[in-house]
């Protein structure tokens, strides 16, 4: 005999949730976040905005969506402390991922952990507008600007382009960071590093 599973409400409701923030554009966010408020239940806000952060690490050029869809979550519920504790936990994991790792600039010289570390600044420079973040953007681009490899000028490419896009998010944040970047800009480094640090210096 063959049987079929039945699936309760709440599984339901969570897999709409998952379609809608799958097909979320920037075409469709008004229709999409409008449906995913309507249908969201105190009991699914851990897991949808673990969903969203893990989003955010993996997919930047969605991020202002995002953040746009934790807005109005917020408008419905009290997420405060919920939000800082799953990006607290999710900065956490970044940089303890790799358990065999010695210290901290040895893990974040993997390029996919880097890419993260970089959607979770974006991410919380954006939400630090209308949210009260505990996790800073200035903590993020003050690891990323840490500890630099000279011999990995790839990397270095990579932070740097990495705080530049936080820094246009949170344009604050420039001046502290002014004697850094001067600093990593008056080593030898390639041409293509110097200039998007001074691009920085021009946001």
């Amino acid at each position: 005999k063959k049987f079929k599973r039945v699936e309760n409400n709440d599984t339901l409701i969570i897999k709409e949730i998952n379609s809608l923030l799958n097909k979320l554009t920037y075409e469709n966010k008004d229709d999409n976040i409008k449906q995913v408020i309507n249908i969201l239940e105190k009991q699914f806000l851990t897991y949808i905005i673990e969903n969203i952060i893990q989003k955010s690490l993996l997919h930047h050029i969605y991020i202002p969506l995002y953040v746009d869809l934790l807005d109005n979550i917020k408008s419905k519920f009290d997420i405060n402390n919920l939000l800082n504790k799953i990006l607290e936990n999710t900065y956490q994991s970044l940089v303890n991922e790799n358990n065999n790792s010695n210290s901290y600039d040895n893990l974040i010289l993997k390029n996919d952990n880097l890419d993260k570390l970089c959607g979770l600044g974006i991410l919380i420079s954006s939400l630090e507008k209308n949210h009260n973040i505990k996790n800073n953007s200035y903590k993020i681009v003050s690891d990323l600007l840490t500890n630099i490899d000279y011999n990995d000028q790839d990397n270095i490419y990579k932070r740097i382009l990495c705080v530049y896009n936080i820094i246009k998010v949170n344009l604050g944040l420039r001046d502290n960071f002014y004697d850094e970047l001067n600093d990593i800009k008056s080593n030898n480094i390639s041409s293509k590093i110097k200039f998007k640090i001074m691009d920085i210096f021009d946001i």
